[in-house]
């Protein structure tokens, strides 16, 4: 019969138990005659309470410095997005802009420690999107200062290039306009 030496490990001052979960990393020697040993030689707690959790949460409010925010926090910068991996500014732009005009240059501020700011793809914007909800068709909990009107995306209709894809957010829809048409701006970060 093999035996197994057990170890006991000591993190933070707190004997760990099987209450955690917990993997032990074995290196076995088999020898052929005369039975074989199984040495345990390094062991490794994967999660413990002194260690965050991975956040399940869909969103996640975050500081101006990129810091995770309780759900009930009143004032945020971003929201990261746990599902895409995207971060998105909660930042207040009253303008309006045509399609025209949005570029790379057009937004510069370093918001929760990036300043690579981009227009969203129209997959991006629909991503954001509450079905349940509408006029605005968004999570309101997350996503403050949004208007029920036309969010530009990046992108160019597919089947009309002198148009732009928007999302409109009573509805949540992706929609073509004129590039020219004025519409708000939500920017993203790919969280990098």
């Amino acid at each position: 019969m093999r035996k197994i030496n057990k170890s006991v490990l000591r993190l933070s001052g707190h004997l760990m138990s099987g209450v955690f979960f917990s993997m032990l990393v074995l290196v076995g020697n088999a020898l052929a005659a005369g039975g074989a040993s199984i040495t345990p030689v390094l062991s490794i707690i994967l999660f413990d309470d002194a260690v965050p959790a991975v956040d399940t949460d869909p969103l996640r409010k975050l500081s101006s410095n990129g810091t995770p925010l309780s759900p009930s926090s009143s004032s945020w910068a971003c929201v990261r997005d746990n599902v895409t991996g995207l971060i998105w500014q909660n930042l207040h732009f009253n303008n309006l802009y045509s399609w025209n005009t949005l570029d790379s240059s057009t937004f510069t501020a370093t918001s929760c420690g990036y300043t690579n700011w981009r227009m969203p793809t129209s997959l991006e914007l629909l991503t954001i999107v509450k079905p349940s909800a509408s006029n605005p068709a968004i999570d309101e909990g997350y996503f403050s200062y949004i208007f029920s009107y036309y969010y530009w995306s990046s992108d160019i209709d597919p089947n009309d290039p002198t148009k732009g894809l928007s999302v409109h957010f009573i509805d949540g829809l992706s929609t073509p306009l004129n590039r020219s048409t004025p519409g708000y701006a939500r920017l993203v970060n790919d969280g990098n």
